[in-house]
This record gives structure tokens, C-alpha cells and sequence, in this order.
């Protein structure tokens, strides 16, 4: 085996693994349907004022828009995001998927605290479950003004695997959030642990390469 295909060894390696590590496991995580497909959606009964899925960048009212204030998209976020705003029910989105017990998973996502939720005279309350791994509670009034990424690993258990997103106002009239890019991955190894994979791969090869080139010696001796 030549270096230079040690080295394609290596770099394919490099390749599938990153591939892997990016591979979606929630669908929809950005909305980008303009809808809760692939969701299941819990409204708390709330007749009124339902989570729905909203259009940035725009002034309607609701359900379409956050009543009349334009919400700017996050980065790397497109054009809708899911937007809660009951003042009495508690509230939900989620996802069930398969994962690897024991392997190393990264749940993400951004929320958002519209200027006219924070002016209401009560706070809202978020928080994540992914495999049984609490997010923080995150605060609408706490927020401060623009988008907050939250990022865990977390090692999967033996299942069933779901991820839900509650939502539980604390007053009327209640403060307000929006969520976008949930994204649920295979989480990525450090630069350390790349390295280490790196040299491995290329250990191996090289020992294949001298047991070719050691042999092929062998032969020519004969």
C-alpha cells in the first residue's frame, strides 16, 4: 500500500465519520415546513392562542406573526420558527427516533424572547427533556433581547428515545418564546480525539504498507 493511499484511507475515514456526526435525527427541527410536521403537538387544550408556527421578518398578527412584531431569523435559521404564547396552559412539542445506547449525542437549539412578551407583567418558562437529560429552565424576561443558543452532549440510555420541548406560562397576560434549529446529532469528537483517530488510522496503514513492502522484499529474494 503507497502513502498516498494510506493517506485516502485516512482522510475517507475522517469523511464518514463527519458524515455521521451530522446526520439529522429530528425532523423539522427549523420549521422550515411552515408547519409542526413531524411533531406531535400539545396545545394543553388552550382554545385560544395554540403554539403555531410563524414567518420571520414580517408584522402580522397572530397566528401568523409574534402581534405585530417582526422577529428576526437566528443564525443559520430560514424562514419560520415555532412560537409559544398561551397565557394559561402548559404546552408541548416532541419527537420520538432511535438512537445507539451508550453512544455520545449533541441536542441543540435557539430561543428567542419577543420584545412584547417581556413587557407583559408575567414570565414564561422553557425547558428541554432528551432521553431523560433536563435542559435549564430558561426565563422569557431573563432572556434580554436576541437569539440564545443552547448546546448538551449527553450519553443515550437503553430507551425509547423522544425529545419535548414544555412550555408553562405563569401569568395572564404571560411573556412569549420562539424556538428554532433543533437539531439532535452524533455528537463531535474532540480535536484531541481526532487526532488520536487520525495517528490510529494512519498507524495502520503504515503497518500494512511495511508488511506489503516486507514481503514483497520476501519474494523477490527467493
Amino acid at each position: 500500500m503507497k502513502p498516498s493511499s494510506i493517506f485516502g484511507i485516512v482522510v475517507s475515514a475522517a469523511i464518514l465519520c463527519s458524515s455521521a456526526a451530522s446526520a439529522a435525527i429530528i425532523q423539522n427541527g427549523g420549521f422550515e415546513t411552515g408547519t409542526f410536521a413531524n411533531w406531535t403537538v400539545n396545545t394543553g387544550g388552550d382554545p385560544s392562542f395554540p403554539q403555531v408556527v410563524i414567518q420571520y421578518g414580517q408584522s402580522s398578527g397572530y397566528p401568523t406573526g409574534a402581534f405585530g412584531e417582526p422577529i428576526p431569523a437566528p443564525v443559520g435559521g430560514g424562514l419560520y420558527g415555532a412560537y409559544f404564547v398561551s397565557d394559561v396552559y402548559n404546552q408541548s412539542i416532541s419527537q420520538s427516533f432511535s438512537l445507539t445506547a451508550g453512544e455520545k449525542y449533541t441536542i441543540s437549539y435557539d430561543i428567542y424572547s419577543p420584545q412584547n412578551g417581556q413587557l407583559n407583567p408575567f414570565d414564561a418558562l422553557l425547558q428541554s427533556a432528551t432521553d431523560g437529560n433536563l435542559s435549564p429552565i430558561f426565563t422569557a424576561k431573563t432572556l434580554g433581547n436576541g437569539w440564545v443558543s443552547y448546546s448538551a452532549d449527553f450519553f443515550a440510555n437503553a430507551g425509547p428515545y423522544s425529545f419535548t420541548l414544555g412550555f408553562h406560562p405563569l401569568g395572564v397576560p404571560a411573556a412569549d418564546f420562539v424556538i428554532d434549529n433543533v437539531n439532535l446529532t452524533v455528537a463531535v469528537p474532540e480535536p484531541a480525539t481526532w487526532a488520536m483517530m487520525i495517528l490510529g488510522f494512519m498507524g495502520i496503514g503504515f503497518l500494512a504498507y511495511r508488511r506489503r513492502s516486507s514481503t514483497a522484499s520476501s519474494f523477490r529474494l527467493a
